[in-house]
């Protein structure tokens, strides 16, 4: 199980509520009505912005602890009521990659589509933004900025470092919901269009602090879910070797929390002889994850540019990343680039990867798509 430091920690949120009003009280008694309500009128503030004058909101796009064990895959806050000439700054909280996408089509696209060549591309109508803008670097900072009619497909692209920002500004009155394409249908916010001048039933303070409630019912819900993630114990062969199970991160899509992180197998102590199972059972969501040891070899990057059939370009997913090595199972020699190539949960590739460990030795390894998460272990393998 993770140690405690890995649980659930809340951070940088809001905690206190805003008030609508603040009031200087007169310092010296006996100060005539009229003079009292002078003083008062002075001083009172409010954050309320006028109707008519447009005003920029807030949404946070996923939210994760201090040492990303744990990403909630919604919006916060999870709906919004503005109004016509008003915009919506959404600003990347995670590591894990999201979008922002109005009018999606109804079918949700796959993040990555298999080519004849089994490749898997990344699919453009998920990792580019609409309207293009001709960026297709990942790694590049997102700062981009569109108008929205209700009608159209508006989508941020590919958004996958923190403080990347995406900005909607409303021309039309109407109710719209954006959803996020890597982890729809669950992960959506909805966002009320009323007419210019129509009074605003909240503040900026007001939807800051319900998105602080929302992360602490998120963080409460990480820590359920942790709680119930008991790791099975080692059984033992008629040879006297054990076999251990780790599970390959955990979720659940319907309340959003997904850990990524090998969960028993942060730091495994074993004997030379045994081996180890690392399953993506306790994932109740597609997930794409890798095992892999490196065995001090160069790491592959996740993605790599290709022409595509109609002469453009596009990504894939690296090969060296998708395809296990060595092809067929064999005892891990703790020398060679050893990987279970891609594992998703939900499809036809496996969702298990069994390892032998005959030498002792100490092993790190990683998932490829999550290790800038922390989604790392180590394997100690005794005489």
């Amino acid at each position: 199980m993770p140690s405690a430091r890995r649980r659930p920690i809340l951070a940088h949120v809001e905690t206190s509520k805003p008030t609508a009003h603040r009031r200087c009280v007169p310092g010296r008694a006996g100060l005539a009505g009229l003079a009292a309500a002078l003083v008062v009128a002075a001083c009172a503030s409010t954050p309320t912005v006028s109707p008519n004058v447009a005003t920029t909101f807030t949404v946070d796009v996923g939210h994760e602890d201090r040492d990303k064990a744990w990403q909630a895959e919604a919006f916060f806050p999870r709906a919004l009521t503005v109004n016509v000439g008003d915009s919506i700054t959404f600003t990347q909280a995670t590591n894990e990659p999201h979008t922002v996408t109005f009018n999606p089509p109804s079918t949700f696209p796959d993040p990555f589509v298999e080519q004849p060549d089994h490749a898997l591309q990344a699919n453009p109508l998920v990792f580019q933004a609409s309207p293009a803008d001709g960026t297709s670097d990942l790694a590049a900072p997102v700062k981009r900025a569109v108008s929205f009619d209700g009608t159209g497909y508006v989508s941020s692209g590919f958004l996958g470092k923190p403080q990347d920002t995406f900005t909607v500004t409303f021309t039309s009155p109407g109710t719209w919901t954006a959803v996020c394409l890597f982890h729809a249908p669950t992960m959506k916010v909805t966002v009320i269009v009323n007419p210019r001048g129509t009074p605003r039933p909240m503040t900026e303070a007001d939807y800051r602090a319900a998105a602080a409630d929302q992360v602490r019912a998120a963080q409460a819900r990480a820590a359920d879910l942790l709680t119930s993630l008991r790791v099975p114990d080692p059984t033992t062969t008629s040879g006297g070797a054990r076999s251990f199970v780790v599970w390959a991160g955990a979720g659940d899509a319907v309340q959003g929390i997904d850990y990524e992180r090998f969960i028993g197998g942060e730091r495994l102590s074993i004997k030379a002889g045994d081996s180890v199972t690392f399953d993506l059972s306790r994932n109740r969501a597609k997930v794409l994850h890798t095992v892999t040891f490196p065995a001090g070899m160069e790491l592959p990057g996740r993605f790599t540019q290709v022409t595509t059939a109609d002469g453009g370009s596009g990504l894939t997913i690296n090969p060296r990343v998708v395809m296990p090595s060595p092809a067929s199972p064999a005892p891990f020699d703790g020398k060679s680039f050893t990987s279970s190539g891609l594992l998703v949960t939900g499809g036809a590739t496996p969702q298990t990867w069994t390892v032998t460990f005959p030498l002792p030795g100490t092993f790190p390894y990683r998932c490829l798509l999550h290790d800038a998460e922390g989604m790392v272990g180590t394997v100690i393998v005794r005489p």
